[in-house]
Order: structure tokens, then sequence, then C-alpha cells
């Protein structure tokens, strides 16, 4: 769930930025599906952090060794990429 409260929100160049990627490889990885959509403030498309950070550890569940999940919702979405991930690799 998106927390407007405490949520950061990226624009198009800040989330670049952070996931220090190019702005092509951002607009394709959106037509491909493989970045989450953006919430649109204002007409501007921007990204909450914690939709980000989800689903940076859904891409990769290892990170969960190393993250305290803060919501229970959170941890019931990292809980099931972990389970995917070892259903995967073995």
């Amino acid at each position: 769930m998106i927390d407007t409260a405490k949520d950061k929100l990226f624009n198009q160049k800040a989330l670049c930025e952070l996931l220090s990627i190019h702005r092509n490889t951002l607009l394709r990885k959106r037509k491909e599906g493989l970045i989450p959509e953006p919430i649109v403030i204002m007409g501007q498309e921007m990204w909450p952090s914690s939709l980000i950070n989800r689903w940076i550890i859904q891409q990769n569940p290892a990170l969960l060794d190393q993250v305290k999940p803060i919501e229970p919702a959170g941890l019931d979405k990292a809980l099931a990429a972990r389970q995917a991930h070892k259903e995967q690799t073995a």
C-alpha cells in the first residue's frame, strides 16, 4: 500500500538516477512491463518509494535476508517472492 505521508516520490529522472539506468532503458522496460507503472499526480508520473522498494525486493529475493519489512502487507509479498525464488532454484 502506498503511504503518501511517508513515501518519497520519484519522477522519471530521479528514478533513472536511483536505478542507474538511462531514460531509454526505463521507457523500454516500462513498455515491456518490467517496471511498475507510476501513479499520476497533477498530471505528472511519479513512482512512490514503497512501490519501487517492493519491486526491487521482488526482483532480488536474496535481499530479504538484509531487509526488515515495515508493513505486514509488505512482508506477505516479500515472503511470497522468496518462496517463488526458492521454487525456481530448486
